[in-house]
């Protein structure tokens, strides 16, 4: 048996640029294309070998007579190049695409080029290489041959190169990935940003995601299962025997064999051929939200004489869905709301190029913020974020990248729908976003008709679903399974959408839009800033081609509406919408808004780029979750204001609140109602140094404080890590660490700009640190151990080096004590179950001093 799994991570070279001669993609002969996909002469003379055809008068490319060496940089994959360039003003992928879209980042032209040693093939051994994921328009090179071409990022490139690889020389693997014409219209990673895979198997083998498992609950005692096996049969000769699956229960002690079932093949040479299976589970255990209950299919394939060929596994989780107009259903249980948000694929200081840690991170903090489902805004994701998805519990929907029923097109839909129709997690498949353009249009529809054909398909067990604005009455919206809208309630004809296809299940997969930076309260037009009490418009309209939503709306007299905890209370309430999805999660690099340099990444999210919360985290948090919400906002440290009114506005759940100012009845009257999970105090605040504390009353009887208080003279730096203790066998794993400036009593000091430098003791290395700033800052973007803080607050991330011990992390700044923060690193040492080791933090912790009075 052949079948491996193995990273090809490691041991890369890059060179930005494309001022090398360009390697040909067809010339000549085949292994003429040599350039920098074949051996220099210094590496063959490292190497001992002679150069392979490096002098023949037929070749067209010589070979390299020196070491480019000096022009290449170590890497590890995934790796994002283009996050540690410098934002400018100049720069656009071309003349006529908007330059504020991609962040101003620059765009140009990657290489990537790997030496390395393979082993003689075994009789009947095939090899593949597989990147998830290169940016833009990508080709690969081996040993001088041109391997093929690839044109967009968000899809695997596989490619086999069985006969291509040699044993008695190293090999050379060369990537360009050119990013200067742009995909989409927010922040995209340069290069190999997502991990590459070297792969083996046996001529007969299961193909790539060729298992599909669909479960369906028959009683409480008893689950259907169904396998669909696609077989590849890469010999010449015709191949029999039997596939055998065994299936156990992920994360059981003694992970018994749950069931067992047989079936046998007949496969020609050459051929593909799909092998149905069922069997049943007794007393299943079912996936549902927040409880990602998983069981593991092993598939062997036997040949005649009962010797193992090929063996894989499949991860699935039994559960059943239905999307109706009042909510979801899963399991048959009561209808709830999704609360969704969108998210980007990107994070911080790693840009696009994210460890699975980081990937499965961004899902816990949006859990924890009460979130039930993510969409993938807007192009199928990584494979760690479906597999995280299906461990946490929460919904995802997937995206194709783009409206069109190309033959290329349609075969990208089906490797998107094959990665995902085994994953518990996924509910829906979305056909495209926003194609405005298109609405309207004949071949729009039979393009959406077609696409939605592959998708009943291929995955009959989920619905479809269509990203899109609503333009009019398109009869698009009405061929998908579920009515797709975008920002009805900003746009104040949410009960008219509604309408349009009265009998279908309607989601908001886009709502909300409102920017703001963390810790910036009004609207600074001049620097720019969005802030916590601004209004939704007050940013897309400040730009010279300003958002005119009128031709997007249903109906010509509804006036938009710019009040946020307004339009998402009715997204997540309406008695026809099953839920919605915030814009978004998190902010993202790239769509700034405002649109002008030199803010360079979007402020939408409910948490900053490094995942600090922000006010507006606290309406999201009101809204998805039960448990008592109270925050009143702004802070209360504001110097030289004393006398002064300050606004002030409370996000709750609750059902009225009162404030206190130094234990004083602040506001009159006494107890002011909750609309829309938000009271607003008319005037605002009269400024006194000292506590406001805002209580919250459900049915009368308080239910939750919040206190903040005035922070006095800087005393110390705080550090708070999300990860205590980390593992030391999982690669690139990591903990955030939020740095925080408070006074001797431990309180926040919200302004302050203090200037921390970081470093690092132990087996660990400092990745890089931002504060959360949605402007351009040169001393602080490309920051790794030194940060200024932003609004008070920044945060840095430590990576362990694959090796056990205990991390010192250290942080100095003029004036102030240093702190110290250690971080165990232990062979199989985290947990997300172990609160103290990688639980998440409870927001309710770290905002002021809050207590749950129930």
């Amino acid at each position: 048996m052949y079948r491996s799994k193995t990273s090809f991570d490691d041991g890369w070279s890059f060179h930005l640029g494309d001022d090398i001669q360009r390697p040909r993609r067809i010339i000549a002969k085949c292994f003429t294309a040599n350039q920098l996909s074949e051996l220099t002469e210094e590496e063959c003379a490292f190497a001992g070998v002679a150069p392979r055809n490096g002098r023949l008068s037929s070749q067209a490319v010589k070979l390299h007579e020196k070491t480019t060496a000096k022009d290449w940089k170590p890497v590890t994959t995934p790796h994002d190049w283009r996050i540690t360039q410098v934002p400018k003003p100049d720069n656009r992928p071309y003349v006529d695409y908007p330059d504020a879209w991609q962040g101003f980042f620059p765009t140009t032209v990657g290489y990537y080029r790997k030496v390395f040693d393979f082993r003689a093939l075994r009789d009947k051994e095939h090899v593949t290489l597989m990147f998830d994921g290169i940016s833009g328009f990508s080709d690969v090179w081996l040993n001088g041959m041109w391997l093929g071409a690839h044109s967009t990022s968000y899809l695997p490139f596989v490619l086999e190169v069985t006969e291509l690889l040699r044993s008695k020389s190293p090999n050379v693997l060369l990537v360009r990935s050119d990013i200067r014409e742009a995909e989409g219209w927010w922040y995209e990673a340069g290069g190999i940003f997502r991990r590459v895979w070297i792969e083996t198997c046996n001529e007969l083998h299961v193909a790539k995601d060729g298992v599909y498992i669909a479960s369906s609950v028959l009683n409480e005692a008893r689950a259907e299962v169904r396998l669909e096996i696609e077989l590849t049969n890469n010999g010449p000769g015709n191949a029999k025997g039997m596939v055998r699956v065994q299936i156990s229960a992920v994360g059981w002690p003694d992970k018994d064999i749950c069931a067992t079932t047989t079936a046998r093949y007949s496969i020609r040479g050459c051929a593909a051929s799909t092998i149905t299976l069922e069997t049943q589970l007794q007393d299943p255990k079912l996936w549902n939200i927040g409880q990602g209950n998983l069981y593991e299919a092993c598939i062997s394939i036997q040949n005649t004489q009962g010797t193992v060929v090929d063996e894989t596994t499949q991860r699935f989780g039994i559960r059943s869905i239905d999307v109706g107009q009042d909510g979801i259903s899963i399991n048959g249980n009561p209808s709830q709301k999704i609360f969704g948000v969108n998210l980007h694929q990107d994070f911080g200081v790693y840009g696009g190029a994210l460890p699975k840690r980081i990937i499965e991170r961004k899902l816990q903090l949006c859990m924890e913020m009460g979130a039930n489902a993510i969409r993938c805004a807007h192009h199928p994701p990584a494979p760690e974020l479906l597999d995280a998805a299906d461990r946490l519990g929460i919904l995802v929907l997937t995206e194709a990248r783009l409206l069109c029923s190309s033959s290329l097109m349609l075969d990208r839909l089906q490797v998107l729908l094959k990665q995902s129709r085994s994953h518990p997690s996924v509910f829906a498949y979305s056909m495209g976003n926003e194609e405005v353009y298109a609405e309207g249009t004949k071949s729009a529809r039979q393009m959406m008709q077609r696409m939605v054909n592959v998708c009943r398909a291929l995955d009959p067990t989920r619905p479809t679903i269509y990203g899109g604005l609503l333009k009019g009455r398109d009869p698009i919206h009405a061929i998908p399974d579920i009515q797709g809208m975008h920002y009805r309630c900003v746009l104040n004809d949410i009960d008219i959408a509604v309408q349009v296809y009265p009998t279908k299940a309607h989601i908001l997969d886009e709502e909300g839009l409102f920017a703001a930076a963390r810790g910036v309260y009004q609207y600074d037009k001049f620097k720019p800033y969005s802030g916590a009490f601004s209004r939704i418009f007050e940013a897309l309209f400040d730009t010279d081609d300003p958002l005119d939503p009128g031709p997007l709306k249903l109906d010509a007299d509804a006036v938009p509406s710019e009040d946020i905890h307004t339009n998402l209370t009715k997204a997540f309430s309406h008695s026809s919408v099953a839920g919605a999805f915030v814009w978004t999660g998190m902010d993202y690099w790239g769509e700034p808004t405002p649109r002008r340099f030199p803010v360079i990444s979007s402020s939408y999210g409910a948490r900053d780029i490094m995942g600090l919360p922000k006010d507006y985290y606290w309406l999201l948090r009101s809204i998805f979750r039960t448990d008592p919400v109270v925050h009143g906002f702004p802070h209360w440290t504001w110097p030289e204001k004393e006398g002064a009114n300050i606004p002030f506005r409370v996000y709750s759940n609750c059902d009225t609140i009162e404030i206190l100012v130094n234990g004083k009845q602040a506001t009159d009257p006494q107890i002011l109602p909750v609309k829309s999970h938000m009271a607003e105090v008319d005037g605002g605040l009269v400024y006194e140094p000292g506590t406001v504390l805002v209580r919250g009353y459900r049915d009368g009887h308080a239910v939750a404080e919040h206190r903040q208080a005035t922070a006095s003279a800087p005393a110390g730096i705080r550090l708070i890590p999300d990860r205590r203790v980390l593992d030391s066998q999982m690669p690139r794993d990591l903990s955030i660490v939020r740095i925080a400036i408070i006074d001797a009593a431990g309180t926040l000091l919200p302004s302050n700009p203090a200037v921390v430098h970081l470093s690092v003791d132990g087996p660990g290395r400092l990745v890089g640190s931002h504060n959360g700033d949605p402007l351009y800052d040169a001393e602080n973007f490309a920051a790794t151990d030194r940060i200024s803080m932003f609004n008070g607050q920044a945060a840095t991330i430590v990576e362990t080096i694959e090796m056990a011990g205990e991390i010192t992390l250290a942080a100095k700044a003029d004036g102030l004590p240093t702190a110290y923060m250690t971080i165990q690193v232990m062979e199989n040492g985290c947990s997300d179950a172990d609160a103290d080791a990688g639980g998440i933090l409870d927001e309710a912790l770290m905002s002021g001093e809050y207590t749950l009075l129930e």
